[in-house]
């Protein structure tokens, strides 16, 4: 029954949010009913419908390591491109320890845990961790 209620109201707010469906209710949107539906999510999954603040630690760890070294990412710029960035501005120290790709690789699966829903494998926490250790080192390295 719970699930049938549910049910009705999406189909409801569905119908509503057309152009016909709009005309038919006077214009009005039926953002209540979407408001609604998140906090009955958030409720019976216990997870938050938005996560925007939801932070990756890897990622983190990767930027206060290339802020300490000068760099910083712009409000305006993309994970990728600023991967890009560092790659270009490190290009040297990143390839004498094996690395010239990482800043990117990381971005991508910063897009994989961040927005993929995606959890990473042990063994992929490990070399992250591995390879973070060495990227380290080369930002030290002058």
């Amino acid at each position: 029954a719970f699930f049938a209620v549910g049910w009705a109201i999406f189909k409801f707010a569905r119908r509503g949010t057309g152009r016909v469906g709009r005309r038919a209710l006077g214009g009005r949107r039926l953002n209540w009913i979407g408001r609604a539906l998140a906090w009955l999510a958030q409720r019976l999954t216990g997870r938050t419908p938005d996560q925007a603040g939801m932070i990756v630690e890897f990622y983190e760890q990767f930027l206060s390591l290339v802020n300490a070294a000068g760099f910083a990412r712009r409000e305006n710029q993309t994970q990728r491109e600023f991967a890009a960035q560092v790659e270009e501005a490190l290009g040297q120290r990143l390839a004498k320890v094996n690395l010239s790709q990482f800043p990117s690789e990381l971005a991508e699966l910063f897009y994989r845990v961040r927005f993929g829903a995606s959890r990473l494998e042990p063994l992929e926490v490990e070399d992250i961790e591995h390879r973070l250790t060495r990227f380290e080192g080369a930002l030290a390295s002058q």
